[in-house]
């Protein structure tokens, strides 16, 4: 019994090395680049894997932490939240609300635990919504918004206001949910990579990203306004 933890704490520690995740790519990269099995969608099962691989470190860096109860139903209400709330207004377009939730929690939580918030709360909802391999690209593309804001507001101690919460929302919505989302659906729609092609496709796509930043704004402020007197 001892040995097997010993074992699997030392392939933990291998895993979260970052050296590790740099020579999965490139493997990966080498793999699917060399392979004739993907043909056209090389860079769309490419992305999957580096997307899963994000997601186990994430993980695996969460299950060290050592969390309470208290933390832990805490984490799951977030999580439970967020995944009712985006199967709920899912039918209306550029309606997002899982972002506040992904944002909120960052504020009470580290960067791992509002990974684990966001990447879950994805992957519960596709449960009801429609899973595919659309989604590993939406659970990378939740947690690492997670992962930024807890970073932000936990491990650099950022303070909590109202315009630093707006700053990191169209920082998230931006520069990582959106890239990573509006890339994967371009990969997916559009067989042959065409850079004219994408710059028009990510300009027409900046309507929803601006609806997505003031939804996830409007949500965010009062909600965290209310949460921060009983949380």
């Amino acid at each position: 019994m001892l040995k097997m933890k010993k074992f699997k704490k030392n392939i933990s520690k291998i895993i979260l090395n970052k050296y590790f995740f740099v020579l999965s790519c490139a493997f990966i990269s080498l793999f699917v680049m060399f392979s004739n099995i993907f043909k056209a969608k090389k860079l769309y099962i490419f992305g999957i894997f580096i997307c899963l691989i994000l997601i186990i470190i994430n993980f695996l860096c969460f299950e060290t932490k050592k969390l309470d109860n208290k933390k832990l139903t805490l984490i799951c209400t977030f999580i439970s939240i967020g995944a009712i709330s985006r199967c709920a207004l899912y039918f209306i377009p550029c309606i997002k609300p899982l972002t506040s939730i992904i944002i909120l929690s960052s504020i009470f939580f580290g960067a791992a635990e509002s990974f684990f918030i966001g990447s879950m709360s994805m992957l519960i909802s596709n449960i009801f919504l429609g899973q595919g391999p659309w989604t590993f690209w939406q659970m990378a593309a939740a947690g690492l918004v997670g992962a930024f804001s807890g970073l932000i507001f936990n491990r650099l101690k950022f303070k909590v206001s109202n315009i630093n919460l707006i700053v990191v929302t169209i920082i998230c919505i931006l520069l990582i949910y959106s890239p990573i989302m509006n890339l994967s659906s371009f990969i997916f729609m559009f067989p042959e990579f065409n850079m004219s092609i994408l710059i028009t496709y990510l300009i027409t796509c900046l309507v929803s990203d601006i609806s997505h930043i003031t939804v996830t704004i409007i949500i965010l402020l009062p909600v965290y306004n209310t949460a921060k007197k009983y949380i």
